[in-house]
């Protein structure tokens, strides 16, 4: 899962995950907008998007039950 894939590293971070083989979540307030689309590539219809913040640990914590995430990359801010 990747917290604050919406932004500049969280979008390429995604990327790297994608071109890795790695299943992706991303996890942001704002929405994956067309720029950061652009910057994931092809691989952006393969990843689960989850909005939320990380102040919402019940929120977070759902979604990585939901998911089974077993490792989060942190990029986002508060």
């Amino acid at each position: 899962m990747v917290t604050g894939a919406a932004g500049f590293l969280g979008s390429y971070i995604i990327r790297s995950l994608l071109e890795s083989g790695r299943e992706v979540v991303a996890y942001d307030l704002a929405q994956l907008g067309v720029e950061r689309r652009f910057v994931i590539g092809r691989g952006f219809s393969d990843i689960a998007v989850e909005w939320g913040s990380v102040d919402d640990r019940a929120r977070l914590f759902d979604v990585v039950k939901k998911h089974g995430v077993r490792e989060i990359v942190h990029c986002a801010t508060i």
